[in-house]
């Protein structure tokens, strides 16, 4: 019998391209061994359908893995290629959740929690009422998260108490559940302190503008999506007067997965090719003060 994660140097190719598959491991392909681990159910009642991966391309916790239509984030240290290849274990991502950035809104995929694993008793701790972990992929734009910022996420107000940066590759935001504030958070579009920041050349101590773009992150190959754009301004939503859409590759490049049917300043429709893979979308005020991004997968059917 052969163990598929134990494998030779030699046998390890061959069981790659006769049982793995192509997915996505932040944003670029990847010819993977993807396995399930037995569920863990922890006497705290926590089920986790952990899945192992297994590649010949590097790895590394943190890692965002795109598989089943759906999010993953590698939890686990990936030291060294062992046995040829790079193996790891990933957790499905929950919940995507959206930072607002003095205006900018990026959403995340994340991991949420409500009892955390005590390394001293071995047992997992329930956190205080009202407290959650948030785990997500250390980059560049998660590294802008401070202490004090605020989300929305599960119809309640989260603030972020502490950041923990001692796992290598991934980003713990300790949260604490907050009140909403009804003159500034945008509830329906979970955009926290939609209007409380002031721009530069706003002099009124009013706050400032909000662009966000609403619909799906993902279009099926030859489908036809609307996507629409939501402004904000000191905290209430006004017409979009005039505003463009363009697309760009995942990295900012060109792109081919879809082409523009219908747009006008609140919205737009794409028809997606033949071809899988991500895409930006993105809308901009014509005066050039405000812009949106999202990203956006084409897949398959099924």
């Amino acid at each position: 019998m052969i163990n598929l994660f134990q494998s030779n140097p030699d046998d390890f190719q061959y069981i790659l391209e006769s049982f793995g598959q192509w997915i996505t491991v932040n944003n670029q392909p990847v010819q993977a061994l993807i396995t399930n681990t037995p569920i863990n159910q922890t006497s705290a009642g926590i089920d986790f359908d952990d899945k192992k991966i297994s590649a010949l391309t590097p790895l590394k916790c943190g890692d965002i893995v795109q598989y089943n239509d759906e999010d993953w984030l590698i939890i686990s240290e990936i030291n060294a290629q062992r046995y040829s290849k790079y193996k790891g274990i990933m957790r499905v991502c929950d919940y995507p959740v959206k930072f607002n950035f003095k205006g900018v809104v990026k959403e995340f995929p994340t991991i949420v929690d409500g009892k955390v694993f005590d390394v001293e008793t071995g047992q997992f701790m329930t956190l205080p009422n009202s407290t959650i972990l948030v785990t997500l992929q250390e980059n560049q734009e998660t590294l802008e998260i401070e202490a004090g910022q605020r989300f929305i996420k599960m119809g309640r107000a989260w603030k972020v108490e502490a950041i923990d940066r001692t796992h290598k590759g991934l980003l713990r935001l300790w949260c604490k559940q907050d009140q909403f504030n009804k003159a500034v958070d945008d509830v329906e579009n979970e955009v926290a302190d939609a209007g409380r920041y002031e721009s530069p050349d706003d002099d009124t101590g009013q706050g400032n503008n909000t662009l966000t773009i609403n619909g799906d992150s993902d279009i099926i190959i030859n489908r036809t999506k609307t996507w629409t754009a939501t402004l904000i301004q000191y905290g209430q939503q006004v017409p979009i007067q005039s505003a463009t859409w363009s697309v760009t590759s995942a990295t900012g490049g060109m792109t081919d997965l879809v082409t523009f049917t219908n747009q006008t300043s609140e919205s737009c429709s794409l028809k997606a090719g033949t071809k899988l893979g991500y895409f930006k979308l993105i809308c901009g005020l014509a005066d050039g003060s405000l812009r949106a991004e999202k990203e956006i997968r084409v897949k398959s059917l099924i």
